[in-house]
């Protein structure tokens, strides 16, 4: 596993970072009480920018693990195209997959 960057600026008083791993996996890390509605959007809004389908939220300040855990899907993906769309194409342009 590849870590590719960090999503969100580090900030003095973070409760959490984002990473964006090998491209195809947001996952946003939180040490919170409790997972706020604002928390699940931040995913949401990652999901719908970079066009990726799931995400995972993972919340460390629960007794278990499994308990912190929520994965998220993109709700403006169509469930019937394609799993993984690149995040980093290397041509953009519609219709030309590099085959002449």
């Amino acid at each position: 596993m590849t870590l590719l960057g960090k999503l969100s600026p580090p900030a003095s008083k973070s409760t959490g970072t984002s990473v964006l791993v090998e491209g195809r996996l947001v996952v946003e890390v939180k040490a919170v009480e409790r997972l706020l509605p604002v928390h699940l959007g931040q995913v949401i809004t990652y999901l719908k920018l970079l066009r990726l389908p799931v995400g995972l939220l993972v919340n460390f300040h629960v007794p278990l693990l499994r308990e912190g855990l929520r994965r998220l899907v993109n709700p403006t993906l169509d469930p019937s195209g394609p799993p993984f769309l690149p995040v980093f194409p290397f041509d953009s342009t519609p219709g030309k997959s590099g085959q002449s």
